[in-house]
């Protein structure tokens, strides 16, 4: 369920282009404020949205509570889903430190917990 990544600087946020792992991250096309969360399903360890093929009828919808936000393997759309106590916390602590990847999104995805 792989997706290839097509990340330029055209269609990815300005945070991500000096990130290392910018040429191979399945996420940075889909951490935008402006990204809204799905569903996402479990198969084989892993998350995906509905997009990505997850759901499919082999798949378990994925629900209940997370230490960290889950965001789909195949393309980085967030995940909907609960935080844990600890959750919250490492939100909290990554949006203060302004930590690149999750500094525009998880305020927006999150908010209900800061």
């Amino acid at each position: 369920m792989a997706i290839e990544t097509n990340n330029t600087t055209e269609n990815t946020p300005a945070h991500c282009h000096d990130c290392p792992n910018f040429a191979d991250c399945r996420q940075a096309q889909n951490m935008t404020a402006d990204t809204p969360p799905e569903e996402g399903w479990l198969y084989e360890g892993e998350v995906y949205c509905a997009s990505c093929g997850g759901g499919d009828g082999e798949d378990t919808l994925y629900e209940g509570e997370s230490d960290s936000p889950t965001h789909c393997s195949g393309c980085g759309v967030p995940i909907m889903h609960e935080l844990t106590v600890d959750g919250v916390e490492y939100v909290r602590e990554a949006i203060a430190d302004n930590d690149g990847c999750c500094a525009e999104l998880w305020p927006e995805v999150w908010a209900d917990y800061l």
